[in-house]
């Protein structure tokens, strides 16, 4: 019995007749878009034939035409601190333009490392999780109770909508 599977759709991406049949006598196809990541950005990629595992893998080749743009939106920025930090007493949350971020941190971020101040805890969130905007209330809820409230309007990586709540760990 023969190993070797293709799917019909791999990656977010229908795989034709043609691709199949370019990837069997070549061992690769040429450049295909439409693949989807993750984070439901689009990509251009290869498949290729891994002939030891009998697996067929996709190449990134970059993302597909504007999808740059589309990385991370930014916010307008309130100055006024959110609340403590949760992993440091002495420390506040603030907002960045694309984070809730632990106000050491973004100072590393920033500045560099400096080996005369403590070093940060390293806390942010992200002021969009699944392609949904997290509000500043929310975040205060978050950083205050160490989770938020079922929220909805969240969209996987499939492109569907889901509700969630967030937990901090």
């Amino acid at each position: 019995m023969c190993p070797l599977r293709i799917w019909k759709d791999t990656s977010g991406r229908y795989i034709d007749r043609a691709s199949a049949a370019a990837l069997l006598r070549d061992g690769r196809t040429g450049v295909l878009d439409g693949f989807t990541a993750r984070d439901g950005r689009t990509y251009r990629g290869r498949l290729e034939l891994d002939r030891e595992s009998w697996s067929v893998k996709v190449r990134s080749e970059g993302w597909a035409e504007g999808e740059q743009a589309l990385a991370a939106p930014e916010y307008e920025v309130n100055t006024e601190p959110l609340g403590r930090c949760p992993r440091e007493e002495d420390c506040k949350v603030i907002e960045s333009s694309t984070h809730f971020i632990c106000e050491r941190k973004l100072k590393e971020e920033q500045n560099g490392k400096d080996d005369s101040l403590p070093k940060s805890c390293g806390f942010q969130l992200p002021r969009t999780v699944c392609k949904r905007e997290i509000t500043r209330e929310e975040a205060m809820v978050y950083l205050r109770t160490g989770r938020t409230e079922l929220l909805t309007d969240f969209t996987s990586r499939f492109g569907r909508p889901f509700s969630a709540t967030l937990v901090l760990k």
